[in-house]
């Protein structure tokens, strides 16, 4: 990388503190500042090297901060350590990326920043469920590329998704989430898979069944399953199309957080096996 790669701000400052991305705003900047830190930030769209960070992070270093596309392992935190470095803070909840083992061995304190995207990425989820469910993204391209004629009854219909059967796998904070958001604006039926129960979701939920029932509605259906097939047994997952018509997803998956690829591939492969409904 070059020097144009990186910009600092408060030179002055008697800490250098490297972070590997810009990140929003300006605030961090300041309490860094304040903290007496020259800043130094990555500039590059790409995900950086080990070999790159390491460079970046050169003979003097007191504290950087990195994201979780990047290997932070042994190498980084030698590296880091012989710089004089003190901490490292991962710009993220999850921290797969992080070998904890390491920085501990070698004396680094590590830190996240749990709680703090909970609500955004659960809304996240809730918008790729609606734009698979009303099939957003394949009608976008339809009329992109000059297909639309005009109105069709069939054109695009999608899936409603009130009143039917949301399932989510893992319901932690964001499951959780994500769970209330589609429950109680949409009245779905709800059916988890976690290995730890989540009473306090399920009593949320019942409550609120409890109260659509007070308003004269139909009250929603609380369910945990003891597998992940369980879940997706109990939830139409693909149909199969007319000769002539584009296939309408019975199932959506969307994965937030930091759901690992190898999860991600294994899920998605369970949900593709053609099952008659």
């Amino acid at each position: 990388m070059t020097s144009k790669s990186w910009k600092v701000y408060n030179p002055s400052g008697k800490r250098r503190v490297v972070v590997t991305k810009e990140l929003p705003g300006n605030r961090w900047l300041k309490i860094l500042a304040e903290a007496d830190a020259r800043v130094e930030y990555g500039t590059e769209t790409r995900i950086l090297r080990v070999s790159e960070i390491k460079a970046a992070i050169g003979d003097r270093c007191d504290g950087a901060i990195g994201q979780l596309t990047e290997n932070w392992g042994n190498t980084l935190f030698v590296a880091l350590r012989k710089a004089g470095g003190t901490a490292y803070s991962n710009y993220a909840v999850g921290y797969n990326n992080v070998d904890i083992d390491a920085a501990t061995k070698i004396g680094i304190p590590v830190g996240n920043t749990p709680g703090v995207l909970t609500e955004t990425t659960a809304e996240m989820a809730v918008a790729l469920t609606f734009a698979a469910a009303r099939r957003v993204p394949e009608a976008d391209v339809y009329m992109r590329g000059g297909n639309y004629e005009g109105w069709l009854p069939t054109l695009f219909l999608g899936e409603l998704l009130c009143r039917k059967t949301v399932g989510v796998v893992g319901a932690g904070a964001i499951g959780t989430a994500y769970a209330k958001m589609m429950v109680e604006g949409l009245k779905m039926d709800f059916i988890y898979y976690d290995i730890h129960q989540n009473r306090g979701l399920e009593t949320y939920l019942r409550e609120y069944s409890r109260f659509l029932k007070t308003q004269g509605e139909a009250p929603v259906k609380v369910t945990r399953a003891t597998t992940v097939e369980e879940l997706l047994e109990n939830a139409p997952l693909t149909s199969h199309p007319k000769p002539g018509r584009q296939p309408v997803p019975k199932a959506f998956y969307a994965a937030p957080a930091d759901a690992s690829s190898e999860d991600s591939w294994s899920l998605a492969c369970a949900i593709s096996r053609p099952k008659t409904i």
